[in-house]
C-alpha cells in the first residue's frame, strides 16, 4: 500500500494525489498537521510518499510515480481482455 504524508492545502500533494488516482493505484492520504508527525521519516520534508520499506520525497515521487506509469501501461497492454463464455449460460463469462 502506497501512503502519501501531505501537508493540508498543498498544491504539489494535490498533483501527487491526483496521480495515484489516474494511475489507479491503491493508496492512502494521511495530512501531517503542525504537532502531528505521525510515522513521517523525519529526516525528509512533506510530502513524503512511502511504499513498503521505500521512502520518496521531493523529485523522487516524479520518478517513482513516472517508472510506476511505465510498468503499469506494460502490463495493462500484456493482459488479455478476453471472456470465456460459460458453456452452460453463454451470458456470463467465466
Amino acid at each position: 500500500m502506497i501512503t502519501l504524508y501531505r501537508k493540508p492545502n498543498d498544491a504539489t500533494s494535490d498533483d501527487i494525489v491526483s496521480s495515484l488516482e489516474g494511475l489507479v493505484l491503491a493508496h492512502r492520504v494521511v495530512e501531517v498537521n503542525a504537532g502531528r508527525t505521525g510515522d513521517v521519516p523525519s529526516d525528509r520534508s512533506l510530502p513524503v510518499l512511502v511504499e513498503g520499506d521505500d521512502v520518496y520525497s521531493g523529485e523522487e515521487i516524479a520518478q517513482f510515480l513516472e517508472r510506476r506509469a511505465v510498468r503499469l501501461q506494460i502490463s495493462r497492454q500484456m493482459s488479455a481482455d478476453a471472456c470465456f463464455l460459460d458453456p452452460d449460460d453463454p451470458d456470463h463469462c467465466i
